[in-house]
Order: C-alpha cells, then sequence, then structure tokens
C-alpha cells in the first residue's frame, strides 16, 4: 500500500505540472514585445506566437472556418484543451484518493465514474459543438457560406472505447468493495 500511495503523489506532481501547464496555455495570448535599443533607433518586433492544434475530426472544420476569416484555434481548440483540463483535474483528485490509501472505498470508485462519464461525454460533444458553432456563427452573421459539418473520426471511437473501459474498472472496484464488506462481516 505505501508504493501506491508513494508513486501516487509522484503521479499527483505530475499531474499539477501538467494542469499548470495547460492553464498557462489556455490563458496565454501571442505576445508582441517591443524592445527600443539605444543604438538603433528604429523598434524591433519580436513576435511569439502558439499553435493550437486540434483533433483529426476537426480539422477540415478548421480549414473551413479558416476559409472564413475566423479564428479556428480559438474556437476549436479552446473547448478540447477545457476538456484536458478537466480530465487532468479530476485524476488529479483521483490520484489524491489513492495516496491517502483509499484505493477500494466509494470516493476514488465515485471519481473514476466521473472520469468515465467525461470520456463517455466528449465524443458526443465534438460531434454536436461544430454543428452549434456553424449555427451560432451563422445566426450572428459572422458567416453566411459555413457549411454544417459532422465527422466522426478514430479519435471519437477510441474515446468511447477508453470511457467504456474506465467505466468497467470502476464497476469492478466496486465489486470489489462490496466482496470486501462482506467478507469483513463475515465471523
Amino acid at each position: 500500500m505505501q508504493k501506491i500511495q508513494k508513486v501516487s503523489g509522484i503521479i499527483r506532481t505530475l499531474i499539477l505540472f501538467l494542469i499548470a501547464l495547460r492553464v498557462v496555455f489556455i490563458f496565454s495570448v501571442p505576445v508582441s514585445v517591443y524592445n527600443q535599443s539605444p543604438a538603433l533607433s528604429n523598434k524591433t518586433e519580436v513576435n511569439i506566437e502558439y499553435l493550437v492544434d486540434v483533433q483529426s475530426s476537426w480539422k477540415g472544420y478548421a480549414t473551413m472556418l479558416d476559409n472564413e476569416q475566423l479564428n479556428s484555434q480559438l474556437i476549436l481548440g479552446l473547448p478540447e484543451q477545457l476538456f484536458i483540463l478537466v480530465i487532468y483535474c479530476l485524476l488529479w483528485r483521483l490520484f489524491g484518493f489513492y495516496q491517502q490509501g483509499q484505493v477500494f472505498s466509494a470516493e476514488p470508485i465515485n471519481q473514476l465514474r466521473i472520469i468515465a462519464g467525461c470520456i463517455l461525454l466528449w465524443p458526443v460533444i465534438t460531434i454536436i459543438y461544430p454543428i452549434l458553432t456553424t449555427l451560432l456563427l451563422r445566426f450572428s452573421g459572422a458567416s453566411d457560406s459555413l457549411p454544417i459539418y459532422v465527422s466522426i473520426g478514430t479519435s471519437e471511437i477510441t474515446n468511447l472505447i477508453t470511457g467504456l473501459i474506465v467505466y468497467v474498472i470502476s464497476w469492478i472496484m466496486l465489486e470489489a468493495q462490496k466482496v470486501n464488506e462482506e467478507q469483513e462481516l463475515t465471523i
């Protein structure tokens, strides 16, 4: 049990680092730094930009948004980054339970179910989000020619399978907890 607690502490530290990176990434904006050098009479501009890579099922939609002169990185990248941040936070909490030695108690099992639910919900969001975004852009007048985009790719199928696996693991842990409680009651 001590090894599980120690490894869980290390994993929590790593997840906390990943959360910090994700938060910085989400809230960062392209930065322009102007440096006025006394030796030069002109301003020197340095642009630091970042690129958000959207998931494969949204690549075609990203191209359509770019063709409409809309910011596809912001429109499509932000929801995915927020989803990843939520998963990191849920994992950080789960490994907190493990670090406290609560492996087969109700809290980590419920946490696993929440994680599974989020992973299962994400493919639904990836299918619906471009449709809702297109409708919003059309109704707002930002684009009249943007077509409705529906795409189901391997990432959605992978997320569904992963979510189901995590859900089954939580179910197995719940059954193990019940067996453990029954054994404790047996004299």
